[in-house]
């Protein structure tokens, strides 16, 4: 797996530190070198900071940031399932053999209350079916109410299993 992105403070998620490759035309560089292949329609699982190439597609998927995680704790029950936001970066080349565009995608854990698990991006769906580890809750030791505390996992800790497919009949140019 690539690890070739940057670790940089984010005004948009209130300074939080995360996983956000740099676009510079060099640095894609070493993350498609970095990427591991996949082939379309096959579930694979990518942590912060990796990269894959979708085999024939001049496909590229960076597993960027995971900026908010309000899961239910895997060891409580809850009414609500909670959701993950899940960030990648995409870029899609054209038959030309130039580089294109690098996009921000987002897909969530759940369907529910307008999220998708999946997105469109250009003539392919990106779909996540599972962001692993769950949070967890912890003894509080300060006697509040309730008696835990959430722990979300470490950034670095984010696996998710992720399925791309074409949204078209049409082949790769």
């Amino acid at each position: 797996m690539a690890t070739a992105a940057l670790a940089i403070r984010c005004a948009s998620d209130g300074g939080a530190t995360g996983w956000v490759p740099d676009l510079e035309q060099a640095k894609w560089d070493e993350l498609e070198a970095a990427a591991d292949t996949v082939r379309l329609g096959d579930p694979f699982d990518l942590r912060v900071g990796g990269s894959v190439h979708i085999a024939g597609e001049r496909l590229w998927i960076v597993f960027a940031d995971v900026p908010s995680d309000s899961r239910c704790p895997i060891n409580v029950n809850c009414v609500w399932e909670g959701v993950a936001s899940v960030h990648l970066w995409a870029r899609q080349d054209p038959p030309t053999g130039a580089p294109g565009v690098p996009a921000l995608l987002v897909v969530h854990t759940t369907d529910a209350l307008a999220h998708s698990r999946s997105v469109e991006f250009g003539a392919h769906t990106v779909a996540l079916s599972a962001l692993l580890p769950h949070p967890v809750a912890v003894e509080d030791d300060a006697g509040a109410t309730p008696p835990w505390r959430v722990k979300a996992p470490e950034l670095r800790d984010y696996a998710a299993t992720l399925t791309v497919t074409r949204t078209d009949s049409r082949g790769a140019d």
